[in-house]
């Protein structure tokens, strides 16, 4: 059981950095189009 426990919870820490990354960079590309249409 607790190795299951492990996977699953390396599983989740994973998603959660890929969704933070792609967040981030969604927010900086954003932020240079906008810059680059002002």
């Amino acid at each position: 059981m607790d190795l299951y426990a492990v996977v699953l919870v390396e599983v989740l820490y994973g998603v959660a950095s890929l969704i933070l990354v792609s967040a981030g960079l969604a927010i900086v590309f954003g932020m240079i189009k906008v810059i680059n249409l002002a």
